[in-house]
Parts: C-alpha cells; structure tokens; sequence
C-alpha cells in the first residue's frame, strides 16, 4: 500500500455511543474518480497521532473488478474523512 493522505468524501453511519462506520466513499486514484461501497471493514483502531485524536479504518472495497484493501482516517478534531493509504 502506497500513502495518499488526501480528504476524500464519505457516507457514514453514526450511531449514539458508538463511533462512526463508513458505507460508501468517493476518492481521487490516479485521476480516476472513484465511488465505492464499503465491503468490510478488517481493522479499526483509535490513534492519537501529535496529541489529536484519529480513528483508522482497514477497509475492503471491490473496485474496477478487483478487491482493494485501503485504510481511512477520521479525524476527531476537525471531523474529517481522509483516505490514507491504499
């Protein structure tokens, strides 16, 4: 997996006490817009990455015929989605 770090829009489930699970995406690779359906999500883990809050999700998406691993961020502080490595 290659490190993007780019913002990136999300269509996410928030449930109360719980925290955010996200459905869809639409991302930017290679200059090829991308709207994916979030397949399975492997991993989730809290960060704290310089003293702010990150939650990182390991994810699996079939996109152009072939199943693609990525991870997202979402951060606490300025609640945004990022795509960071995929």
């Amino acid at each position: 997996m290659r490190i993007i770090r780019k913002p990136i829009d999300v269509i996410a489930i928030f449930k109360r006490g719980e925290q955010p699970v996200p459905a869809r995406v639409r991302m930017e690779v290679d200059g090829q817009e991308i709207v994916a359906k979030v397949d399975r999500i492997i991993k989730i883990q809290r960060v704290k990455n310089v003293g702010k809050g990150e939650i990182v999700y390991t994810c699996q998406s079939r996109i152009n015929s072939v199943d693609r691993i990525y991870e997202l961020k979402f951060l606490l502080d300025v609640i945004e989605w990022s795509l960071y490595k995929i």
